[in-house]
């Protein structure tokens, strides 16, 4: 599965409240400025082999 679309369903699972990541307060439109940010950290944190 390429990066992007992984980014994506994170992004898609947050969106539905299903993936909780520690993350700054949600914008009172429920948008958090860092979503791609958190996001590819977490991906990443998960996926690259140390």
């Amino acid at each position: 599965m390429a990066i992007a679309d992984r980014v994506a369903i994170l992004l898609r699972d947050r969106v539905a409240g299903q993936v909780r990541l520690d993350a700054p307060s949600i914008d009172v439109d429920g948008r958090d400025p860092n979503y791609f940010r958190i996001a590819v950290t977490v991906l990443f944190r998960i996926d690259v082999p140390r």
